[in-house]
């Protein structure tokens, strides 16, 4: 009896946990191998580059994922959303901000960015090729917030060949 109890309430907090946004803001740190999706993102990745195609809710990503190389054009963070997670997306540009992070740690570049009104899908870039980033080979970090609070984290390589 202890144990379905155990089970039942394990499974409670397990899906209440995921019904809402991770409790970080955006000047906070996170490890550089930690990984966060809020339960609001049905996908998410980078790659060279991202399509959406609306009817059906298809994204496409182009090209490499994960791997780049310091002549590719750039690397795009991209996330396919949850209908029942977009009412953001449906009245108001909604307040995304990307932070990029060197091998190194440290925050490379930060912009804020709107998903595209009326879609279930955003996505930015990290121009690669003819910038310093291609001058810093590792693994780097993308981490996406919404409002101020962080709802998407993906790493890459970035290599010199």
């Amino acid at each position: 009896m202890s144990i379905r109890v155990s089970l039942g309430l394990a499974l409670i907090l397990i899906l209440q946990g995921c019904a809402t946004l991770p409790e970080r803001t955006q000047g906070e740190i996170v490890p550089l191998h930690s990984s966060v999706t809020w339960a609001g993102i049905k996908e998410s990745g980078v790659a060279e580059d991202c399509s959406y195609v609306p009817i059906p809710t298809i994204a496409t990503p182009k090209g490499k994922k994960n791997f780049f190389s310091k002549t590719d054009k750039q690397a795009t963070w991209w996330a396919l959303f949850q209908p029942a997670a977009l009412g953001f997306l449906r009245t108001a540009p909604p307040g995304f901000t990307a932070r990029w992070y060197a091998p190194n740690g440290t925050l490379y570049w930060e912009e804020s960015f709107a998903g595209d009104i009326g879609s279930h899908f955003a996505k930015h870039s990290l121009p690669i090729a003819g910038t310093p980033v291609e001058t810093f080979p590792g693994r780097w970090r993308v981490q996406i917030y919404y409002e101020g609070r962080l709802i998407n984290e993906k790493e890459f390589i970035v290599n010199l060949d």
